[in-house]
């Protein structure tokens, strides 16, 4: 039984090193051959979970990923784990984007927004508002849209890494988005 929980993590820390050469296929199966024997411990589960949820949507399987960014929400939840939940909600807001189920991912960010709050973590904050923003973009609602990517900004303001990058994204998918 020990040999086993230590293969599970094993198995789970393989799997991160596949996901961070972008290997997700190779990810995927050390993860899906983890989830049984990390089962006991219900924060390693969560950490698989979620894990394996992101995984599915860098390979682009959404459908499939579903069901681990739901179970990850909800295990990350019982264990109060806040800013691990909206990183999950967050996830599973993207997937649904991708299949189109505009007001499924709103749900999902509203819940990732209010997470992210509940762990004082502006830097989640601004993502889901980003995500906020972008749905209401695909909703023909710019207003909206726009009230969400002036919240994104400021709360990116907040984080103490700030990123060219990231205030270049938020503008970019402003200026994109009102282009209808």
């Amino acid at each position: 039984l020990a040999s086993q929980k230590y293969f599970g993590k094993l198995l789970s820390d393989v799997a991160l090193s596949f996901s961070q050469m972008r290997l997700f296929s190779e990810a995927a199966e050390c993860y899906e051959q983890a989830l049984p024997l990390v089962s006991s411990k219900p924060r390693r589960l969560a950490v698989v979970l979620q894990n394996l949820g992101a995984v599915y949507n860098a390979l682009g399987q959404y459908r499939q990923s579903l069901r681990f960014h739901r179970d990850a929400a909800a295990l990350h939840g019982s264990l109060g784990s806040r800013g691990a939940q909206g990183r999950c909600f967050s996830n599973l807001g993207f997937a649904l984007v991708e299949l189109g189920e505009l007001e499924e991912a709103w749900e999902s960010y509203l819940h990732a927004q209010q997470a992210f709050r509940d762990a004082d973590d502006p830097s989640g904050q601004w993502q889901a508002c980003e995500g906020l923003g972008g749905i209401r973009i695909q909703m023909r609602d710019p207003d909206k849209a726009a009230m969400y990517y002036k919240d994104a900004l400021r709360l990116l303001c907040k984080c103490q890494v700030r990123s060219k990058h990231n205030h270049h994204c938020i503008f970019h998918n402003t200026s994109h988005g009102f282009i209808i």
